[in-house]
């Protein structure tokens, strides 16, 4: 007994030492604190169907997140963060496919005036947007950040045009083909949290928020879809998540709940990285 819990010990001592002295979960600066990074769905589907998606987005209807909600969720963040957020991205599925985007980046950018806005894209869909898209990213100083999957698609004829929209943007994987990382879910839920949330290679770099609700990482934010398309019952907990409209809430309470593990990391295996890409078939296996 007492050597088990001393090894509890040992590893709650290690979670808290890398809590304390990540620089990735928090950022200081100037006495001011604020959070590192937030990613907003603005679509739930995708038009590429990546194998394993974290997101589960090959497993969701047509989803869009209405303007009013995504207003309103910036304006209660901007008033818990009093603006202090380093990263904000607008992401999916794939964000190209909401008509109405070009109307998130004046919100985004009026609640979070400081802050780098970015759209995390795969591209397909950039030569076909309109003109209010690229007048809307300037003015906004909106970021564009794609990421270079193996399809066909003319990247150099993108680049061109994003060039002459003088829009800022990044290109992913431009030299090494893009790779595939499945995080498998453990049907038994019986990981050990701490040891589950210290391997996590999404950890602190992935909150999400998802009908008002601020999860630590996307697979949590989204297991309903799984959920509901292969009848699991992956439970999410009131504790794995924190409803910022809950008028008890604070900025504090933000930082401490993104640096730390949720009763939902039970389920977390470790990740397999650098699989080849391919589409998904919609099996079961490919997220167990």
């Amino acid at each position: 007994m007492e050597n088990l819990l001393g090894q509890l010990f040992f590893t709650q001592q290690r979670l808290l030492d890398e809590v304390l002295h990540t620089k990735r979960a928090i950022y200081l600066s100037m006495n001011t604190v604020a959070l590192q990074q937030l990613s907003i769905p603005v679509t739930r589907h995708c038009n590429l169907n990546c194998c394993g998606c974290s997101s589960f987005a090959p497993l969701s209807p047509p989803e869009f997140l209405k303007q009013d909600q995504f207003a309103s969720d910036m304006e209660r963040l901007s008033s818990l963060l009093n603006q202090n957020l380093i990263t904000l991205y607008l992401m999916g599925g794939e964000p190209l496919l909401h008509e109405e985007l070009p109307r998130f980046f004046g919100i985004a950018r009026t609640f979070f005036p400081h802050s780098s806005i970015k759209i995390l894209t795969n591209g397909i869909l950039l030569a076909w947007q309109k003109a209010l898209f690229w007048e809307e990213a300037r003015k906004h100083r909106i970021v564009i950040e794609i990421t270079k999957y193996p399809v066909r698609l003319d990247f150099s004829r993108m680049e061109e045009k994003l060039k002459t929209e003088n829009v800022k943007y990044t290109i992913h994987h431009q030299d090494q083909p893009k790779t595939l990382r499945k995080d498998p879910l453990n049907p038994e839920g019986d990981e050990f949290i701490i040891d589950a949330y210290m391997r996590c290679t999404s950890k602190r770099l992935c909150s999400e928020l998802v009908d008002g609700k601020l999860y630590i990482c996307s697979t949590c934010a989204n297991i309903d879809l799984f959920n509901l398309y292969f009848g699991a019952e992956f439970h999410r907990s009131d504790k794995d998540f924190l409803d910022i409209y809950d008028t008890s809430l604070t900025a504090e309470d933000i930082y401490r709940f993104v640096a730390s593990p949720v009763p939902f990391c039970r389920y977390c295996r470790p990740s397999i990285t650098n699989l080849s890409w391919k589409t998904s078939k919609r099996e079961r296996s490919e997220w167990i």
